[in-house]
Parts: C-alpha cells; sequence; structure tokens
C-alpha cells in the first residue's frame, strides 16, 4: 500500500465510533464528576495543606482531569 492509502485507512477507522470512542453517557458522568467533586476538593487541600501536599495534590487533580478530557475528546471524534 501506499503512504497515502495507509493514512487513509487511520483516518477512515476513525470514523468507527462504536469500536473507537466512548459514548455521551461516559462524557457527561465524568465531567460532571470531575466539576462537583474533584474540583472543590482539590480547592480545600490546596487551601489547608503544606507545599509538599499541595504538589501531590495538583498532581493527581492534573491526572484524573485527563480522564473526561480523554472520553469527551473520544465521543467528539
Amino acid at each position: 500500500m501506499e503512504v497515502a492509502q495507509l493514512k487513509f485507512k487511520a483516518f477512515n477507522d476513525g470514523f468507527e465510533g462504536d469500536k473507537l470512542a466512548q459514548n455521551f453517557t461516559t462524557c457527561y458522568d465524568s465531567y460532571l464528576t470531575y466539576a462537583f467533586l474533584e474540583q472543590p476538593t482539590y480547592n480545600a487541600k490546596i487551601h489547608y495543606g503544606n507545599g509538599a501536599e499541595s504538589i501531590r495534590n495538583t498532581t493527581i487533580l492534573m491526572q484524573n482531569a485527563s480522564y473526561p478530557l480523554n472520553y469527551c475528546t473520544d465521543t467528539a471524534e
């Protein structure tokens, strides 16, 4: 196969949403969990924590923020 055909095959496989993408409900649920549970908890931990705890909690927040982003990006595809 030529390079253009291989690239088109990869592009075309992205349209098979039932196999490759998450559904809208998972995206919505992940976003609500992040917005109403993770974010307020993070704000309280930053307010009352010391420096080392703040760095750890920021890392955990960034990890937990990547899940809704991943699900919703797959849903949009």
